[in-house]
């Protein structure tokens, strides 16, 4: 069975329609944060900051797309600010991820991904493509985006290419290496599963079949903090739980906190994305400084600042992951 048709546009008004109707769900502001999401890191690879040739298969713009697209490039361009911090929130996060992998995959052997709220990213097939030492990728995220996107690896040589087909799938007939599920909205393979399911309300258990309790496994969510944020999430009916933690430290700290008991992680830490740029390289910076202009450095400080990538681990063996 092949996932459901693609809707045209994700959600996104017809010709006719009117584009400040209400959404038809409570949930399509939340949605919608993936079409935010995936368009800046378009924007990003389309202007050179990202290297990334699975964006554009795994999404696709809306004719009409989200408020704020503007310039060439099938109307992925959005600001300089939002570009800059798409390349150092990316940065980022493939370093507390390939911290992950070395301390997991040291000996030799190989680790395990779960991504929640996972929506477009395109993290699986960048690490299958330099062959990472990842035995099994777990995508999570609302059943709506999940079935669009199990129809794109579906429509897509290249996406599929990555997939390997799961034991019990080995030497069927069957000439395709993953099999569908739940209406398509599920997809799973050997090394990856793609799996609809709502955070707040399904049973995380639903994830234990998919999952192999004896790798090292690393949990990937986004989050932010901050007022601006806040007030900015706010306006779209959405709420930030995590925003109780206004400083790095209580980003941190939370992780650790000896009233979680047995499930309090052993270490953690936390960097702004003004930290994160502090720490890229020199040349690096020079390089994506050529590609727009922005002259106000003051205004990505008060911007980067807002955002941090806060880590956590539990064991010996994972203490060097991190910033």
């Amino acid at each position: 069975m092949l996932p459901p048709p693609l809707p045209s546009g994700r959600g996104a008004p017809g010709p006719s329609a009117r584009s400040d109707a209400a959404p038809v769900h409570p949930d399509d502001a939340i949605r919608a944060t993936d079409d935010d999401a995936a368009v800046s890191r378009l924007s990003a690879v389309h202007l050179g900051y990202l290297v990334d040739p699975y964006a554009s298969l795994v999404y696709k713009v809306p004719r009409l797309g989200p408020a704020g697209l503007t310039g060439p490039g099938g109307g992925m361009r959005k600001a300089p600010l939002i570009n800059v911090g798409t390349h150092h929130r990316t940065a980022a996060l493939d370093a507390v991820v390939d911290s992950f992998i070395a301390a997991g995959s040291g000996d030799g052997g190989k680790v395990q991904i779960v991504s929640l709220g996972a929506g477009s990213d395109t993290r699986f097939w960048r690490l299958a493509e330099r062959n990472a030492p990842v035995a099994r990728y777990v995508e999570v995220d609302f059943p709506h985006l999940t079935a669009m996107k199990a129809q794109r690896i579906a429509r897509s040589r290249t996406l599929a290419a990555a997939l390997t087909p799961a034991p019990s799938q080995r030497g069927s007939a069957q000439d395709r290496a993953y099999s569908v599920s739940h209406g398509g909205a599920a997809l799973t393979a050997g090394n990856y599963a793609l799996v609809p399911l709502d955070l707040r309300t399904d049973s995380l258990d639903e994830l234990l079949p998919f999952l192999d309790t004896a790798l090292p496994t690393l949990l990937l969510a986004d989050d932010a903090f901050g007022r601006v944020m806040h007030r900015n999430l706010a306006l779209r009916n959405l709420s930030l739980p995590g925003s109780v933690f206004g400083s790095l430290n209580d980003q941190a700290g939370r992780f650790t906190d000896p009233r979680l008991g047995n499930a309090a992680f052993d270490a953690s830490g936390a960097k702004s994305l003004w930290d994160v740029r502090g720490d890229l390289p020199k040349a690096e910076l020079a390089r994506i400084s050529k590609l727009e202009i922005l002259d106000e450095i003051e205004e990505l400080r008060l911007v980067l600042s807002h955002y941090c990538v806060v880590w956590a681990s539990k064991g010996e063996r994972m203490q060097a992951v991190g910033l």
